[in-house]
């Protein structure tokens, strides 16, 4: 059993979800984090969640990844310190 294994079998017995469901969800955030990585200058103009006001959703129009709000804060921040 790898490492990935253990981690999500342990999870899974102190939440209840089952290991599988955590595994796809690390892997689906290994693939985000892939993603952000490969882009040369993020554009997080895509709202996923205009419905919402906090817990909000935001898209890179240029590499399709995601982040939370305070990511998208912190990174904008950061672009007008460098501009």
């Amino acid at each position: 059993m790898s490492e990935i294994d253990n981690i999500a079998q342990k999870l899974s017995e102190i939440s209840g979800v089952p290991s599988r469901d955590i595994q796809q969800t690390w892997a689906r955030v290994k693939q985000n984090g892939a993603i952000l990585d490969g882009c040369g200058r993020h554009d997080f103009s895509i709202d996923l969640r205009p419905e919402k006001v906090a817990g909000k959703r935001w898209k890179c129009a240029n590499c399709g990844g995601e982040v939370n709000s305070e990511n998208k804060y912190w990174y904008e921040l950061g672009l007008e310190h460098n501009d």
